[in-house]
């Protein structure tokens, strides 16, 4: 998914000036968010798991990252996709 999203955002003609990924027990996400807005983005789009996505988008607004667009997906906390009709992960 990021792969196409990068490829994405590119041919739209946007510039990807962070791709950072962090430890799946992260719970403070301010080196992270430090980056973000030292990376002096107009727009932020992210993904992880749902309590993951809170925290990150929580700790944004509290250091005022100031984003002109922000979107954290959220990906399911089931690798049971088949039984929903949906192909497994790979």
């Amino acid at each position: 998914m990021l792969s196409a999203a990068k490829e994405q955002a590119k041919k739209a003609g946007l510039d990807i000036v962070l791709d950072e990924s962090y430890a799946p027990s992260t719970t403070d996400f301010g080196p992270v968010v430090n980056k973000i807005i030292s990376s002096n983005a107009d727009a932020f789009l992210g993904g992880g798991h749902y309590s993951d996505g809170a925290t990150l988008a929580r700790q944004m607004y509290d250091q005022k990252a100031n984003m002109k667009w922000v979107s954290i997906l959220v990906a399911p906390a089931t690798t049971n996709l088949p039984s929903w009709g949906l192909p497994p992960w790979a």
